[in-house]
C-alpha cells in the first residue's frame, strides 16, 4: 500500500513539474486570418544604423521569475525569419522548456528609392497554443494593437550638426532650460556612437519624446554642436511612419534651441 502511495505521489509530481519538459500540445493550433491595416514607414536613405530594413532574429527574455533556484516562469519575445518576405512575432510564457504562446506571421516588404526606403508590415494571421499535460501556462495578453505597437517603436539613428557664433557654455545652458534634461543609467551607453554621456535630452514631437546626446565644442568663432539623435516610431499620418517629416521637425526645433 505505501509502495503504491509512494508511485502514485511520484506520477503525481511528474505530471505538475516534470511533464512541463515535454512539449506536448494541449490544445492544437490554429491559425487565424487577421484583418489589420498596413504599416508604412518612410526612411530617408541618409540615415545609418536603422532597424526596420533588416528584420534579424530576436530572443529577448524579461520578468523572470525563481522558484528553489529554478525558473518557475518567463516571459519571452521570439522574432524568427520564415521566408525573404516574411517573419513571426511569438509572445511566450514558460518555466524554460515548455509554456504557452501566441504567434504571428507578419508580411513585410522593402521598396528603395532615389531619397528614401519604404517599408510596409501586414500582419497576416496568428495562432495560439499550450504545452504540457497538467496545469499549462494560460496564453499571454498579446493583442493585434500589441504586435502594430512593437512594430512601430522599433529605432531609427541619426546625426546632426550644427554651427553657432554662441559659444559651448551658451549653447549647453539652451539645451539644459529649453529641452528636458533625462539621466542616463549608470554603465548605459548611447545607442549611436556606444559612448557614455553624462546627460541626454528629449524633445517633443506630436506628446512623444525624440532622446538624444550631444556634443558641443569650440569651433571657429563660435561653436559646433553635434546631436546623435534617437527616433522612435511616431505616427506622422494615418497608419504611416515617415521618419523624414520626424527628422526635419527634430533638426528644426534642435535648431531653435542652438540659436536661442
Amino acid at each position: 500500500m505505501k509502495r503504491v502511495r509512494l508511485l502514485f505521489i511520484i506520477f503525481f509530481f511528474f505530471l505538475v513539474a516534470g511533464c512541463a519538459g515535454l512539449p506536448i500540445t494541449k490544445s492544437a493550433p490554429v491559425a487565424k486570418k487577421l484583418n489589420v491595416k498596413l504599416l508604412k514607414i518612410v526612411i530617408p536613405n541618409i540615415v545609418n544604423g536603422h532597424e526596420y530594413i533588416d528584420i534579424k532574429p530576436m530572443h529577448t527574455i524579461w520578468g523572470v521569475r525563481y522558484y528553489r533556484g529554478s525558473i518557475s516562469q518567463r516571459q519571452l519575445l521570439i522574432i524568427k525569419n520564415i521566408t525573404k518576405n516574411t517573419f513571426t512575432v511569438e509572445r511566450r510564457s514558460d518555466n524554460g522548456i515548455s509554456g504557452s504562446g501566441i504567434i504571428y506571421t507578419v508580411q513585410f516588404n522593402i521598396k528603395k528609392g532615389p531619397k528614401n526606403t519604404y517599408v510596409t508590415y501586414k500582419p497576416l494571421r496568428f495562432k495560439t497554443y499550450q504545452e504540457g499535460i497538467l496545469l499549462p501556462f494560460p496564453v499571454p495578453s498579446f493583442s493585434e494593437q500589441d504586435l502594430i505597437n512593437f512594430l512601430k517603436s522599433r529605432r531609427v539613428y541619426y546625426k546632426m550638426e550644427f554651427d553657432s557664433k554662441y559659444n559651448s557654455e551658451s549653447i549647453f545652458a539652451n539645451f539644459d532650460r529649453l529641452a528636458e534634461k533625462v539621466n542616463y543609467k549608470a554603465g548605459e551607453r548611447d545607442p549611436v556612437t556606444g559612448k557614455i554621456f553624462k546627460n541626454r535630452f528629449a524633445i517633443l514631437y506630436k506628446n512623444q519624446r525624440i532622446y538624444f546626446s550631444l556634443e558641443i565644442y569650440p569651433y571657429r568663432n563660435g561653436s559646433k554642436t553635434i546631436v546623435y539623435l534617437t527616433i522612435p516610431g511616431i505616427y506622422t499620418s494615418n497608419n504611416l511612419i515617415n521618419f523624414d517629416i520626424l527628422l526635419k521637425a527634430a533638426k528644426t526645433r534642435i535648431a531653435e534651441i542652438v540659436n536661442s
